[in-house]
């Protein structure tokens, strides 16, 4: 149904694409409900809802999605929620998203939502860098927030 849905959507027809990924959804396709989550967010065949785009990909993370975990980490940080994205981020990367490593590594070198640790930004950094998923811009992003990072342990240990 994920590829019915995708088609319908190439060509359109949105409100068919949202039909068939709730079906899909329904018979327990956790990528149907996230793409239904991101039309509905970004108000593709119908208006766009950010609350009924949370509730399609909460119905995702039931079966352990981590493109749902990340997508609901976003949306909650666009409504400054930093606490609960930083959380679902790590549920995100948990879940085999390893890139969500990266902004909890930020997080955690600048205390943005969390308590400040740059040893837990390294952890974190680490594991983004084991992450076979990464693009070139990703894999230099972690050598830069790595840098900055041993940076910042270092400064820690000169105190």
């Amino acid at each position: 149904m994920f590829e019915a849905g995708c088609e319908a959507e190439e060509a359109g027809d949105f409100a068919r694409a949202r039909e068939v990924f709730r079906r899909g959804g329904e018979r327990g396709d956790s990528n149907c409900w996230v793409r239904l989550g991101m039309m509905i967010e970004e108000g593709l065949g119908g208006p766009a809802d950010r609350e009924a785009a949370m509730a399609s990909y909460r119905r995702a993370w039931r079966r352990k999605n981590s493109l749902a975990a990340n997508n609901i980490a976003v949306l909650y940080g666009e409504v400054g929620r930093r606490r609960a994205r930083v959380q679902w981020m790590k549920r995100a990367a948990q879940a085999g998203l390893g890139v969500a490593n990266l902004p909890v590594a930020r997080a955690y070198l600048q205390g943005d939502g969390v308590r400040r640790s740059p040893a837990q930004a390294k952890v974190h950094v680490l594991e983004a860098a084991r992450y076979l998923g990464l693009d070139d811009e990703e894999r230099s992003e972690v050598e830069a927030l790595g840098a900055k990072i041993d940076e910042a342990l270092r400064e820690a240990e000169g105190r």
